[in-house]
């Protein structure tokens, strides 16, 4: 309460206090006036305020600590000695109030229901720490629970927490799906602990929009219609750390429609928000696309007529870890092991927009045999037999190779991935893209190369798909599809997006009608293009004039436009629509 509110609650905002009220409020202990004739909130009020209004828990003890002494502080913030002194005799209670029952040392997600039917030790039960809310403040759900609740919830993925928390987790709340994060926890938590009219407002990860494991959070948050406000900072950061946020205010007002804004992470931005509305009955489990009518409208067009990459059908497989690198990885003209049992393993520098062309400085021991659909180990003796170099330099590292935390055969991979669909896999895609990056797996290194996890995924082709790869890697690079990428996965700093399979594998590849003449030449016209376009490519990196760099910098640049206009005929864009997916 602010002392103009405590003197004139009722009048309206920006009207001067009328003297009577003035004169109430100082009468009432309420407020004091200073020197200068302001207001001010008197500190047996502030206390009243402080133990009747302000509540808080957090795990961390210190942090507790921490809160209530600025809390003090802020009670003290503009007290002197001339207003402090003739309240202490005054005063039956201490000066400072004791915050003991108002700033609790506890576990926000987990109740004391976490023991039925188990047993803890002290020091785990300590560590767990378990609360319930209606015990811990009864005088606050007496009335109906919190009027507000304010958070900057911790962001911690549950790998690594024991078991018994995660069951405990995934049978208490909704939000628990997939391989969560806490936080979504903490949002459903303090949705169900707010009064009928309550609001909660967090500071959160956006990524709960889009990911797998936000699918519980959206579906309750969805069901329930409790969006009020969204304000996505989206790739802006506001903490310094590689994580991008939204302020999300929920209530229980089963809410028809919902705010959302985008912002940079400054305060200026916040006070001009722009905001849009979105009809919340567009929403639910799936993952969330929050853009106006005009994108929507283009979004859903260009899934019309159209599959989804890996339903052409096609494979997308992450590359392979070896746990090892500084034993499985050798120079390139190093013979210590026999050339025949090395691959070339492929990074995300190997390879570029319509552009492959690795490094060549390293070769990988690869200890595997690949059958058709199908990969296996070596076996350990025909691995000494077969290739007697290498089995030795295997053993002589053994004590560091069992050191992994993970692996079948101590001179196997950590992690082999899907061996068999990289060995016929014609597109190669990197974890992250600012625009299309994509390249093509030349014919003559098939059945050479072992892509590596860094390296990002490759995509495969089913057998059954009639379309060529050169057709395929022309729409994943062109501006439509990455503008469709970009409204469909997480954007990073930069413009970077994530091209993981969960996305990527969601993109809407344009089907051809092979028996309509129209439709074929216009495949075959992009399998043209595109193989101009790598010829291309090659030709500018081994220019070796400003003249002819510009040459084929022209050339591709001009192809580019090419590829574009061509996809964008095949899916139907017109002029009007172009220009929003251009952003012009």
């Amino acid at each position: 309460s602010s002392p103009m509110e405590v003197a004139d609650a009722e009048a309206p905002v920006g009207t001067r206090v009328s003297p009577l009220r003035r004169r109430d409020a100082i009468k009432k202990g309420l407020c004091r006036e200073t020197a200068d004739g302001n207001l001010q909130l008197t500190l047996e009020h502030k206390r009243d305020i402080l133990l009747n209004n302000i509540y808080g828990v957090d795990l961390d003890a210190q942090a507790v600590e921490v809160a209530q002494l600025s809390l003090y502080l802020k009670l003290l913030e503009e007290e002197t000695a001339a207003t402090v002194q003739p309240k202490l005799a005054g005063l039956r209670e201490q000066l400072l109030p004791n915050l003991n029952k108002n700033i609790v040392h506890g576990n926000s997600l987990i109740d004391y229901d976490i023991m039925d039917g188990q047993l803890f030790e002290d020091r785990e039960l300590r560590k767990l720490n378990p609360m319930n809310f209606a015990s811990t403040f009864p005088q606050v759900f007496a009335n109906g629970g919190f009027d507000a609740i304010v958070g900057n919830p911790p962001y911690v993925r549950i790998q690594g927490f024991p078991q018994e928390q995660i069951r405990y987790f995934s049978t208490k709340y909704q939000a628990s799906t997939g391989n969560f994060d806490i936080y979504v926890n903490f949002i459903e938590r303090g949705l169900s602990l707010i009064t009928p009219d309550g609001k909660v407002g967090q500071i959160v990860p956006n990524k709960f929009f889009k990911t797998d494991y936000g699918e519980g959070l959206r579906h309750h948050l969805t069901t329930q219609k409790a969006i009020e406000e969204i304000v996505d900072f989206g790739a802006e950061q506001v903490f310094n750390a590689t994580i991008y946020t939204c302020l999300l205010f929920l209530s229980h007002d089963s809410n028809q429609e919902f705010l959302f804004a985008t912002s940079l992470a400054d305060q200026e931005s916040l006070i001009d928000l722009r905001f849009e509305t979105y009809s919340s009955n567009r929403f639910n489990g799936s993952a969330w696309l929050l853009v106006n009518d005009a994108k929507r409208n283009v979004l859903e067009k260009i899934n019309q007529g159209s599959s989804r990459l890996l339903d052409l059908p096609a494979d997308m497989s992450r590359g392979s870890s070896s746990g090892r690198d500084d034993v499985f990885m050798l120079d390139t003209d190093s013979t210590v092991v026999e050339n025949e049992i090395t691959r070339v393993p492929i990074f995300a520098t190997d390879f570029n927009r319509y552009t492959f062309s690795p490094k060549g400085q390293w070769k990988i021991i690869f200890p595997y045999e690949i059958n058709g659909n199908s990969f296996k180990c070596l076996d350990e003796n025909d691995l000494r037999k077969r290739f007697p170099n290498a089995y030795s330099y295997l053993v002589a590292n053994k004590a560091e190779l069992l050191k992994r935390k993970q692996f079948n055969e101590w001179f196997a991979y950590s992690a082999p991935r899907n061996l068999n669909l990289h060995e016929r896999a014609s597109i190669f895609v990197p974890l992250l893209a600012n625009r299309g990056l994509f390249s093509l797996v030349p014919t003559e290194y098939q059945g050479k190369l072992c892509p590596m996890a860094s390296g990002g995924f490759t995509i495969a082709l089913g057998e059954s798909s009639d379309l060529l790869p050169q057709y395929v890697l022309g729409l994943l690079n062109s501006t439509l599809l990455f503008w469709m990428l970009e409204n469909m996965s997480n954007v990073f700093r930069g413009g970077w997006i994530t091209c993981t399979k969960q996305y990527f594998g969601e993109l809407p590849i344009r089907t051809i009608d092979f028996t309509n003449p129209t439709e074929k030449a216009m495949h075959d016209k992009m399998v043209e293009l595109v193989e101009k376009m790598i010829d291309g490519k090659k030709k500018l990196s081994a220019a070796r004039t400003d003249a002819d760099r510009a040459l084929y910098e022209r050339f591709c640049e001009n192809l580019d436009r090419q590829i574009d206009d061509l996809v964008y005929q095949l899916y139907d864009i017109t002029p009007e629509e172009r220009k929003i997916i251009e952003g012009n």
